[in-house]
């Protein structure tokens, strides 16, 4: 049994520390044409450069969560089926009433164009929303039951505690979803 490490035959030369010819060809090579190569080339990469531009996705109106998110994923411009749809997802087309209206869209576009973001993003967008509004709504009914206990002189009532959901009490059948 013989490890590579030790098969020493016509086909490996033997080198030792010391002595070794292939650092004495690499020591012998001069570096100033690299370097002069390397220096002549710069300048033209430095002359590419642009001045980043600003997040295309604020104008679009989502929400600094998903901006953050899309920015941190490297994206800051959306793609062209992205500037189109994304609006028409989130219902704020040019005189469109201000209530939550849902628009079924079919989109056809090339592979790697951003259609998927284009569906994601207006869909977590409004998951988002709804949650800051539901927390808004309960924050304000126990600020009104708070406030009509205090008015009856009695003591504020706790918040309620988070409800676990791996109690079998507290379990509650999936529904369809985003």
């Amino acid at each position: 049994m013989t490890d590579a490490f030790e098969a020493q035959g016509e086909f490996a030369p033997v080198q030792s520390a010391t002595n070794n010819e292939f650092t004495a060809a690499v020591d012998t090579v001069s570096e100033a044409p690299i370097l002069e190569a390397l220096d002549a080339a710069a300048p033209e990469a430095a002359v590419a450069e642009e001045p980043a531009k600003p997040n295309g996705f604020i104008k679009l109106g989502l929400a600094p969560e998903l901006i953050a998110a899309v920015a941190d994923l490297g994206f800051t411009q959306p793609t062209t089926v992205q500037d189109k749809v994304i609006p028409i997802a989130m219902g704020e087309q040019e005189g469109a009433a201000q209530t939550a209206r849902f628009v079924d869209l079919m989109v056809s576009s090339q592979t790697g164009s951003g259609k998927t973001a284009a569906f994601l993003l207006p869909v977590l967008h409004t998951l988002l929303k709804r949650q800051a509004e539901a927390e808004a709504e309960a924050k304000a009914e126990f600020q009104r039951l708070a406030a009509e206990a205090a008015a009856r002189g009695e003591t504020v009532p706790k918040k309620p505690k988070r409800k676990d959901p791996t109690n079998a009490r507290h379990f509650k059948a999936a529904t369809p979803g985003a």
